[in-house]
């Protein structure tokens, strides 16, 4: 799997952020109306373009 961006997360006092934006994510293949899912494993959060996503 290619790593499109790599970025930290920030803790807020509502939970932990990222904050992803730009031609970052359009080098992606991620625009405005994109479905994709979302997976978490090992300290890792992974979003794959998914044309029946969850998000």
């Amino acid at each position: 799997m290619t790593v499109i961006i790599a970025t930290t997360v920030s803790e807020t006092k509502r939970g932990n952020r990222i904050w992803l934006e730009g031609r970052k994510l359009a080098r992606g293949c991620f625009t405005p109306e994109t479905r994709y899912n979302v997976s978490f494993n090992k300290g890792t959060l992974t979003l794959t373009v998914a044309t029946e996503g969850s998000q």
